[in-house]
C-alpha cells in the first residue's frame, strides 16, 4: 500500500519470503486487529512518516558531511 507521501527508494522493503511456518490457533471469534481500523490511524502513520524522514535525511546529512571532509582532506593533503 502507497501512502501520498511515500519515498521511492529504489530498493525492496523486504528479502525474500521465508518457510511457512506452522499454523497457531485462532481466538475465540479469530478476529482482533483494530486500532485505527485494521490498524494504523492516520496519526500513527504520521508519526512513522516523520520519524522515517529525519532518520533518512540525517543519514543524508551524514553522508554528505562525511564526503566534504574527505575531499577537503584530498584537496589539503594535494591529491585532488
Amino acid at each position: 500500500m502507497a501512502l501520498e507521501n511515500d519515498i521511492n527508494l529504489g530498493i525492496p522493503a523486504r528479502g525474500p519470503e521465508g518457510k511457512q511456518g506452522i499454523q497457531g490457533q485462532n481466538g475465540k471469534d479469530g478476529y482482533t486487529p483494530v486500532r485505527g481500523v485494521d490498524y494504523w490511524t492516520n496519526d500513527d502513520k504520521q508519526a512513522i512518516q516523520n520519524e522515517d524522514k529525519q532518520y533518512i535525511d540525517g543519514k543524508i546529512t551524514d553522508a554528505y558531511t562525511k564526503a566534504k571532509a574527505d575531499i577537503e582532506e584530498l584537496i589539503e593533503n594535494g591529491k585532488w
